[in-house]
């Protein structure tokens, strides 16, 4: 139907935009789903010998509370720590293949330095996951000492985050290190994890 408006013809009614062509079948899943049936098959809940005890802590020492807020919220999520000391563990049910192992090329050789930061960081991570969730290093009355510098397990991860943030070094044998983003260096450390194990 038209209507007439100075002399021209036009449409009051405009035709209908057809609608596009819908894809047939199921849609390829997305990068989340994909991420979400992976998690699922990671346990949720705690299998650490003191879960139920009060948080161990990490001993600040300088410029260090971004790391310390990142590290002290990854190590109190369930899934990710099953999920990093799965790493290079025996498999529950098959003979001689390990969960989660560090990567390898295609000819075989250990490529778990991703960034060229002479270490593989899924296995440092780990390493520190297990001491602060261990049942040692508790005070008479079972509670949970703190982490300290001196501490091997934090000390490797600190040296990975002195690589990733370079101290400024002073007079003498002083270092300074500068504050830093704390999302962003969990979001570094979380990427270099995943980057570091083979998850063919």
């Amino acid at each position: 139907m038209t209507r007439s408006t100075g002399g021209h013809k036009v449409a009051s009614n405009p035709p209908p935009i057809s609608n596009p062509p819908r894809r047939r079948g199921p849609a390829p899943p997305s990068l989340q789903s994909m991420t979400d049936v992976n998690a699922a098959q990671i346990p949720d809940n705690w299998v650490t010998a003191t879960a139920n005890q009060p948080s161990r802590g990490i001993v600040r020492n300088g410029n260090t509370c971004f790391q310390i807020a990142a590290i002290q919220a990854l190590v109190h999520l369930p899934l990710f720590t099953n999920w990093i000391r799965e790493h290079n563990a025996p498999h529950p049910t098959i003979p001689g293949l390990l969960m989660n192992p560090c990567l390898y090329d295609a000819n075989d050789v250990i490529t778990t330095d991703p960034y060229g930061w002479g270490r593989c960081v899924a296995c440092a991570v780990k390493k520190f996951v297990v001491r602060y969730w261990s049942d040692r290093n508790v005070d008479v009355n079972g509670v949970p000492v703190p982490v300290r510098l001196n501490d091997a397990a934090w000390r490797e991860l600190c040296a990975i985050t002195d690589i990733m943030y370079p101290p400024t070094r002073g007079p003498g044998r002083r270092v300074y290190r500068d504050q830093q983003d704390s999302e962003e260096y969990q979001t570094t450390l979380l990427q270099a994890c995943a980057d570091s194990v083979d998850s063919a």
